[in-house]
């Protein structure tokens, strides 16, 4: 990847040119989920797993745009990203807000048991991660099959946009939605 950088050429086409896309759309989503539901997970270490799966994913992505810029590949990146990074990014940081609501239950369990607490804050910190498995396969299918294609700049961009969009829109309206429900 860095070669490619160097060399001001996006590493991308290699990868998508060798490998086919639904093979590499299984294993971007796996990897996505993975890294997702470790943020999430790493709730149980008090939120130091998930701070650190954030940090350390906000710093790599800030790197490659670093890198990007500097050798002239900031349009080209942003055009792959388009269409799947607002999706993506977003759900690999509602998985780690679970896994920090994971982490308050066992911090701050309040006049609760830590077991307690974090039974009661858990359901909603699952409902959190298990909300980002379907946004996931979808930014990964979108990846592999829109983001390296020939579509319009502007096609993706609308894509990337509208999902994101949904997406935010279904966590806000859900979330308000089961806090209305009467509980039984």
């Amino acid at each position: 990847m860095l070669n490619s950088i160097y060399s001001g050429q996006m590493w991308t086409g290699g990868i998508f040119s060798v490998v086919p896309a639904p093979v590499a759309s299984t294993f971007l989503f796996t990897s996505n989920i993975s890294v997702a539901l470790l943020a999430f997970a790493g709730g149980l270490s008090f939120g130091l797993i998930t701070a650190w799966i954030l940090f350390q994913n906000g710093f790599m992505l800030g790197v490659v745009f670093k890198l990007c810029a500097d050798y002239g590949l900031l349009g080209a990146l942003l055009a792959f990203i388009a269409g799947h990074g607002v999706l993506e990014i977003s759900s690999i940081i509602i998985a780690g807000g679970g896994g920090f609501v994971v982490a308050n239950a066992l911090l701050n369990p309040g006049s609760y048991s830590r077991g307690d607490a974090l039974a009661q804050q858990g359901r909603s910190a699952v409902r959190m991660a298990v909300a980002c498995v379907p946004a996931l396969v979808t930014a990964g299918c979108i990846e592999a099959f829109i983001s390296p294609s020939h579509f319009s700049v502007w096609f993706k961009v609308a894509l990337g946009l509208a999902l994101g969009g949904s997406f935010w829109l279904y966590l806000l309206f859900t979330g308000k939605a089961s806090q209305k429900a009467p509980r039984s």
